[in-house]
């Protein structure tokens, strides 16, 4: 365990010193204590050293004075003492302000002091406190050991912490939630960097995760990651708001960590347990009756849900589709991981947003029956769910079915939801979040088909000629989509297709040719547009006869 300079003023025979300059340093910690008489390459110093020096060569020279301090605040060092008397009769003011500007605590010691008095003072107590060290951290590893056997609560680990420590506790999950602690704003930006731009965000197998500083303010936060594995649980955080962390408190965070990967690689298993279950009970939901309303609401009391009150269907999965998916084609096929931790890591984001869920594990997807209030608070679940992609390494598509009011119209939303899911890229959106109102003229295509209508059919009658499928009309097909996507401006249409004029002009006449139809006429416009929607629905899901 190293001391801080603070401490090291109060030893004897430096308490006989006074601080000149760099009080801004004086939480700067001591590892080793350095006797230099001639100074000459900083290069060879140590982080965490004091130097203790004469300053011999350093009494006529304003410009090597500054830039020496300054060299060993680079270097890390802790402090700097200089035994003035012998070539400075005072510390010179350059290296004084010099050490402010570099919070390098800096100190003068008179001319009666013996080298091997200060070097005897500062070994001694360096030794002692690592003694001290020694004899808290098997404390720590007890106490961390005991809650490890006892399958204590998360809650109970970050309590303990909070104990062994002067700061703010926090855990936090892969996706940087916190799970338990009240984290600060300060602590919420570190946490939320980190996920964004650091390698410990992307673990790799066998690669140990650093232990990573950061400075606040006037503070310092310490954050290790939680891992078992190959796997990131996630991270356990301490924040100092004034000073930097002590040393047995970032050997206590390092345990506390270890204990952590252990205690949430068990919540995962039980998590996937739970899910299990939900998701057996969510299959007894959607295809209840009327007369197991009141059998169902009753059961579902005990997962924490009140099937009473609206939900909303959530389907989550891969974004990975480099093509409109097909019917029959499991969404999400691609997505790769544990699929115990997705599910964990689905189930922490749920708990923070709504009151009760169920969460059941599909192929390649999972569905997620939430309980909200309106479309906004599903569309908020689903952008929450979004969350996940960092830590999932994967993008991600969430669709959203309707609020069902009633219980019996819960299967509903899930229908709506794996549509929304499956026609995601027809709208542009093959990540993000998709839901069934969003999905306009294709969601009356999906409502008609559900009614029995023949859209192939339909189809047909709406393009007339423009329904055939060879090179020629495929560009015309184009030609026509893009004009009504440019609201029939001529100019716009032609750069989008980069083409002419004179051109698209050409093209637009064959398209009122072969279809018999007026673009000019507003009625006629609308059929061709609704059966080019009917056409890319039904090339989508293979219904192209």
């Amino acid at each position: 365990m190293s001391l801080t300079m603070r401490e090291i003023l109060e030893l004897d025979p430096l308490s006989r010193g006074r601080l000149v300059a760099g009080a801004k340093g004086l939480d700067n910690e001591v590892r080793w204590v350095t006797i230099v008489e001639v100074l000459e390459d900083v290069g060879r110093l140590e982080p965490g050293e004091l130097l203790v020096t004469t300053a011999y060569q350093l009494n006529e020279e304003p410009l090597r004075q500054r830039k020496y301090v300054e060299g060993l605040a680079a270097r890390g060092l802790a402090g700097l003492a200089v035994i003035t008397g012998f070539y400075l009769d005072e510390i010179p003011a350059a290296m004084r302000e010099a050490a402010d500007e570099v919070r390098l605590p800096l100190i003068d010691l008179p001319p009666t002091l013996n080298f091997s008095d200060i070097t005897h003072a500062v070994l001694e107590r360096l030794v002692n406190r690592q003694y001290e060290l020694l004899h808290a951290s098997e404390e720590v590893h007890s106490e961390l050991t005991r809650l490890a056997l006892e399958d204590a609560e998360l809650a109970e680990l970050v309590e303990l912490m909070g104990r062994w420590t002067t700061g703010e506790v926090v855990l936090w999950n892969a996706s940087g939630l916190p799970v338990e602690g009240r984290p600060s704003d300060a602590t919420q930006e570190v946490l939320a960097g980190l996920i964004e731009t650091s390698p410990a965000g992307n673990p790799s197998e066998g690669v140990p995760l650093p232990t990573l500083r950061f400075v606040l303010d006037d503070g310092e936060c310490l954050v290790v990651p939680v891992r078992a594995g190959p796997n990131l649980h996630g991270y356990i955080s301490l924040a100092q708001s004034r000073g930097r962390v002590r040393e047995l408190e970032a050997v206590a965070l390092r345990h506390a960590a270890t204990v952590a990967a252990l205690l949430l690689s068990r919540r995962e298993a039980v998590n996937a347990e739970t899910t299990r279950l939900r998701g057996e009970f969510m299959d007894a939901v959607l295809q209840a009756g009327e007369r197991d309303r009141s059998g169902v609401v009753a059961r579902a009391a005990d997962f924490g849900c009140h099937l009473d009150r609206p939900h909303a269907a959530l389907i989550l999965g891969s974004g990975r589709d480099s093509e409109p998916p097909s019917q029959g084609v499991s969404p999400g096929q691609g997505w790769n991981g544990d699929r115990a931790r997705v599910a964990s890591l689905v189930s922490d984001v749920l708990c923070s947003r709504v009151e009760g869920f169920l969460l059941r594990q599909g192929k390649g997807q999972l569905v997620v029956l939430a309980e909200v209030t309106s479309a906004e608070e599903a569309q908020a679940v689903g952008e929450a769910l979004l969350s996940l992609t960092d830590s999932l390494e994967e993008p991600l598509r969430v669709g959203v079915g309707m609020v069902a009011h009633d219980l019996m119209d819960f299967e509903r939303s899930v229908r709506e939801a794996e549509v929304a899911y499956r026609l995601g890229p027809l709208i542009g959106s093959e990540q993000g979040v998709v839901s069934y109102e969003s999905l306009g003229l294709f969601r009356t295509a999906v409502e008609l088909e559900q009614k029995g209508v023949s859209l192939d059919e339909l189809c047909r009658t709406a393009l007339g000629g423009l329904f055939a499928d060879d090179q020629r009309i495929r560009r015309l097909r184009g030609t026509v989509d893009a004009f009504f996507s440019n609201h029939g401006n001529l100019q716009a249409t032609a750069d989008s297709l980069y083409v002419h004029r004179h051109t698209l002009r050409y093209r637009l006449k064959r398209v009122e040719s072969i279809t018999g139809r007026d673009l000019k006429d507003p009625m006629d416009r609308l059929s061709l547009h609704f059966g080019l929607v009917l056409f890319r629905y039904l090339e989508a899901t293979n219904n192209l006869t």
